[in-house]
This record gives C-alpha cells, structure tokens and sequence, in this order.
C-alpha cells in the first residue's frame, strides 16, 4: 500500500501597510534613478564627469536592493510531514518539523521594541534577522496581524504569516508556549 504524502500549501499575502511600504519604496527608488539620470546627463563638461558615474553607481545600487528584497521575499509556505518549507521567489528555506518545540500565534504587541538587525522591513514583507524581547529570531513575515511563532528545540525563534494561520497551527497540533 502506498503511503499518502501530506502537503498544505499556506499563501503569504502583504497587509496594507506593507503593500503601502513596498509601493512607496519602488515608486520613490524609480524616481531618485530619472531625477539623477536627467540631472546630471546635461551637465556635459568635464567637471562633472563624477556625476555620470554616480548617478550609475546609486540606479546600480537602488536597483540591486528593491531585486534582492525580491527575490528573497516570502510568497507561501508550504507545510509538508516533515518540513515547513518557506517559498521565495529566489530558493526555498526549509525548517525541520522534528525540531519544532511549539507553534502559536504571536501577537503584535510581543514585537514592540523589536529591531532589525539584518532584514528587510517593509519592502515585499519583514525577512531577515530581527532582536526583539523575545530574543533574536528570524522573520519571514508578510503580514503583521497573521505573525505566527515557531520556537525551536535548540531555541532559535522564526516567525511566518500564512493567510491562514488556524489551519496553519492546527496543522502541527501543539499549540501553546
């Protein structure tokens, strides 16, 4: 007989905040980059020329930020019998299920006073490296009021928000701290 292999895919939608934050950004990045470009292609004379270079060296790297905090971005998770596997567009990120100590819902104001240490956050979601009371965790977070908490065995922290997340943490059935 044939062993049924379980998988529930979990969509990771951005709240308002976080679609307001990543527009704003694109839009205000896509306009540094033209304003530059115009300003400094007509100054021809050779004092300028620094301007022609840096005008590329800022569209270079305001461009390879917004690309990175694409490409690493969460869009699902994809929760299988033994793994929660975190989709990105760029690879995935592979939590081991085993290791799982709890899963439960965390609320927003447990991340007051929490501060990015290495992460994205706002632009496609909060991803990354964040210190906060509840210690150093890991984000892969698009929407702030769906923030589940998954503590680890060997206590390291990651946080996700799948749209669902009842479902979401009844699928491990340990909810709680």
């Amino acid at each position: 007989m044939k062993e049924i292999i379980h998988t529930m895919f979990y969509k990771a939608s951005l709240d308002k905040m976080t679609k307001g934050i990543s527009i704003f950004i694109s839009v205000f990045f896509l306009f540094i980059i033209v304003f530059t470009s115009v300003l400094f292609s007509s100054e021809k004379d050779p004092v300028h020329t620094h301007s022609s270079f840096t005008t590329i060296l800022l569209g270079f790297s305001l461009t390879a930020s917004f690309i990175i905090s694409w490409l690493f971005h969460p869009v699902g998770y994809e929760v299988t019998q033994g793994a929660i596997v975190i989709k990105r567009p760029a690879n995935k990120v592979t939590i081991n299920k085993q290791g799982i100590e709890s899963v439960r819902l965390l609320e927003k104001s447990e991340t007051a006073g929490t501060i990015r240490s290495f992460a994205s956050g706002g632009l496609f979601g909060y991803f990354g490296k964040f210190n906060g009371p509840l210690g150093k965790m890991t984000w892969y977070v698009t929407n702030k009021n769906n923030m589940v908490l998954l503590k680890m065995r060997d206590g390291k922290i990651y946080v996700v928000s799948p749209d669902d997340t009842s479902t979401f943490i009844k699928e491990f059935g340990k909810q709680g701290n």
